[in-house]
């Protein structure tokens, strides 16, 4: 019982005392360790990262150095050594404090060393009132900050103060600590289960240490991938692999019904989608080039990567990667979050022009080819994914619609005034809200498209009335219309309160213009 009271947990019994303990911060133990040798030191320190990077160990650490605080010492114990959360201390009446105890000279130490954690909750009055006393501090105080929001921290403090920013540590070095901290706590843990854990922690050494100390309470003394797996509520790669496959398929039923299988292993819906997004990431990086391999994926990651590496196209890959990515906000807010996984799911598997067969996932759709068709020379077959020149600006708005471009639709058509169109040339007038780089995006996609080289121009010319603006007048038009009609005419007789809400035109079966189709609803 006593052995359990007296626990410690491992992020503080394995928190460094040295400059030398300190991981993944290479050039800062650089710098400091120069500074300390040639007595160049700075009156204040800011440490700034997110959490568990090591700010407060490090705070920690160059005070033992300053003071010579020996490694069984407490620093925060220390008589000269001053440790404050400005979280719970905001006031300006709490800086005066401060400022009132710098004036003593240290008691048993070369400085009074002042170390604030979380510096920018402070309040504007305390930090004025901090202002003078950090800009010209007497020669025996050094003061040393913290914090994880530093554009809340003034310019001011920032001026005075020496600015190391604490990275994120990479998950091979997190892995290879949680490795030589398992061998001291004699615990068997296996390397997929290490790489889990460090991925998990994204880049804190602290969170790290505390998935590490769980998985050894959930597991015991021995660790294996699957019970961290379990215990994270994440699925089994191989599966999600699966699961990217048969969507980008078109095989809607096997992905939910993998999507299922995952769900029934406590992996969380959320959780599942932020794999297939890694997943999808580590594709197009492969995509770009294998030598961007990263350093912590399996050899069935890298092998199935770099296989669809070479089916997917770029846009299918970065549509899918859109899909994902809203899909990730809208299981945040979705009352039924496994439910939102599978419509998101849904979407992707339909939006994918892709054949049934996921060994052949970039051939193109097949058609009737006529008997010269077929007699084309072999090289030209390229060309038949190109899409037509369009010759009018609606045609070449609805190819950016139809090719999942939804964003440059939407400004092609809001925020772009027609001046002229010609074959493989266009030339815009630009809204306020147009995008700069929109005329060099809309060339660019339309030669890849067409495969002819296209160029847009931006012209002080008004131009046309935006698409938009031609859509809604359209519409106005068609209501004018519906309302001379003598049918509609006669509902209004004897539903006076009736509004007519949108007009569509219809055909017929023979394709003729046969009649408009009027839905009219009242309030």
């Amino acid at each position: 019982m006593a052995e359990e009271q007296n626990y410690t947990v491992l992020a503080r019994k394995y928190r460094p005392f040295d400059l030398d303990g300190l991981i993944g911060q290479d050039a800062l133990v650089r710098t400091l360790k120069n500074a300390l040798k040639s007595g160049r030191l700075a009156h204040a320190f800011l440490l700034t990262g997110i959490r568990g990077v090591g700010k407060t160990s490090t705070a920690r650490i160059i005070a033992r150095a300053l003071n010579n605080i020996p490694k069984e010492d407490a620093v925060d114990s220390h008589i000269d050594v001053v440790e404050m959360d400005a979280a719970s201390n905001t006031g300006v009446d709490d800086m005066r404090e401060v400022i009132e105890a710098s004036r003593y000279r240290p008691l048993s130490a070369p400085y009074k060393i002042f170390i604030i954690d979380e510096v920018h909750m402070l309040s504007k009055n305390a930090f004025n009132a901090l202002l003078k006393t950090l800009e010209e501090p007497p020669e025996h105080v050094k003061f040393i900050f913290a914090t994880t929001e530093i554009r809340k921290v003034p310019v001011t403090i920032l001026s005075r103060c020496q600015r190391f920013d604490l990275r994120r540590v990479d998950a091979e070095v997190i892995a290879k600590h949680l490795h030589n901290i398992a061998l001291q706590e004699k615990v068997q843990i296996e390397d997929g289960a290490i790489r889990l854990l460090s991925s998990a922690a994204e880049g804190s050494v602290r969170d790290s240490l505390s998935l590490l100390d769980q998985a050894i309470s959930y597991s015991g003394n021995t660790i294996s991938e699957e019970l961290v797996q379990e215990m994270l509520g994440y699925a089994d790669k191989s599966k999600i692999i699966l699961l990217f496959e048969v969507l980008l398929a078109g095989k809607i039923e096997d992905g939910l019904r993998i999507f299922e299988e995952i769900s029934q292993t406590s992996a969380e819906p959320q959780q599942v989608i932020k794999d297939m997004l890694e997943f999808c990431h580590l594709i197009t990086r492969f995509k770009i080039s294998p030598k961007l391999k990263p350093e912590n994926i399996t050899e069935l990651e890298a092998e199935k990567a770099a296989e669809l590496a070479q089916k997917l196209s770029m846009s299918v890959l970065t549509f899918v990667w859109q899909m994902l990515l809203k899909a990730v906000s809208e299981l945040q807010s979705a009352p039924n979050p496994g439910q939102a996984a599978e419509m998101a799911l849904i979407r992707i598997s339909h939006s994918t022009e892709l054949p049934d067969n996921p060994d052949d996932l970039i051939r193109p759709p097949r058609r009737a080819e006529t008997q010269a068709e077929s007699q084309q020379p072999p090289a030209r077959e390229f060309q038949s994914d190109f899409v037509p020149s369009p010759t009018t600006f609606a045609e070449l708005a609805g190819i950016f619609k139809a090719k999942r471009e939804l964003l440059v639709y939407q400004n092609l058509i809001n925020d772009v005034s027609l001046v002229s169109i010609k074959p493989e040339q266009l030339e815009v007038s630009l809204g306020a809200d147009a995008p700069k780089d929109l005329p060099g995006k809309v060339a660019s996609l339309l030669s890849e498209w067409t495969g002819k080289r296209w160029m847009v121009s931006v012209s002080a010319s008004i131009g046309e009335v935006t698409l938009a603006e031609q859509f809604a007048q359209k519409k106005q038009d068609l209501l004018e219309t519906a309302k001379s009609q003598p049918s509609i005419q006669m509902v209004f007789e004897r539903f006076p309160d009736a509004k007519i809400t949108d007009v569509r035109e219809s055909r017929s079966a023979n394709g003729d213009n046969a009649a408009k189709k009027i839905m009219d609803k009242t309030d």
